[in-house]
C-alpha cells in the first residue's frame, strides 16, 4: 500500500476536508479500513493514488517519474511549475495542497 506520508495527509485533510479514503493514518502507521472503519486511533484519512487521481481535476493529471533523480513529478495546465516529491503519492498531495491555496480547489468543489 502507497500513501501519503502523515504530514501531507494531514495538511490536505485540514485544508480539503476530503475523509472518505480507504487507508488511514494511524498510531501504528497506514493502515488499509476495515468496512470503512478504523480499528486503531485513526490521526486522518491516508490519500493513496486512485483516491487523489479522483478528487484532482482532469486538468491536473499530468504525471511523469525522472530517474536520474528519482522523483515524481506532477503538473496543470493552470501552474508553470511542477511539483515533485520522492513518490507519487506525495507529489500529488502536495499538488492538491497547492491547489486549494490557490483558491484552485475549495471545500464547496468536493
Amino acid at each position: 500500500m502507497n500513501v501519503a506520508k502523515l504530514e501531507l495527509s494531514k495538511e490536505l485533510y485540514e485544508l480539503s476536508g476530503w475523509y472518505d479514503t480507504t487507508y488511514s493514518h494511524t498510531d501504528k502507521g497506514a493502515v488499509k479500513l476495515q468496512d470503512g472503519v478504523c480499528a486503531d486511533a485513526e490521526i486522518c484519512p491516508a490519500y493513496d493514488t486512485d483516491y487523489l487521481l479522483k478528487a484532482l481535476p482532469d486538468r491536473t493529471k499530468w504525471l511523469r517519474y525522472n530517474e536520474d533523480n528519482e522523483l515524481w513529478y506532477v503538473a496543470i495546465k493552470i501552474r508553470p511549475d511542477e511539483i515533485s516529491a520522492p513518490t507519487l503519492e506525495d507529489a500529488m498531495c502536495k499538488l492538491a495542497i497547492e491547489l486549494f491555496k490557490q483558491g484552485v480547489l475549495n471545500k464547496e468543489n468536493i
